[in-house]
């Protein structure tokens, strides 16, 4: 029912998570503002239909991409 995205941030930057479907529509986004450190997003997938997922996250401008695959 939830997923948890973990990453570490060295120096301050503007961080934000996005989830698309493989369309490359987003079906979940969080801007989290400028952070530093160890950070943790919890994303609800309940409200995620069975399928694949990519998940970005973007800090100031490099973006890392991860699959998530949602089985209901």
């Amino acid at each position: 029912t939830n997923t948890t995205v973990s990453f570490d941030v060295v120096n301050d930057a503007e961080v934000s998570v996005n989830v698309t479907d493989l369309s490359g529509k987003v079906v979940y986004t969080n801007n989290l503002g400028s952070v530093k450190g160890a950070q943790k997003v919890t994303l609800n997938t309940e409200v995620f239909n069975s399928g694949v997922y990519m998940v970005n996250v973007s800090m100031n401008g490099a973006v890392s991409t991860k699959k998530l695959v949602v089985k209901k």
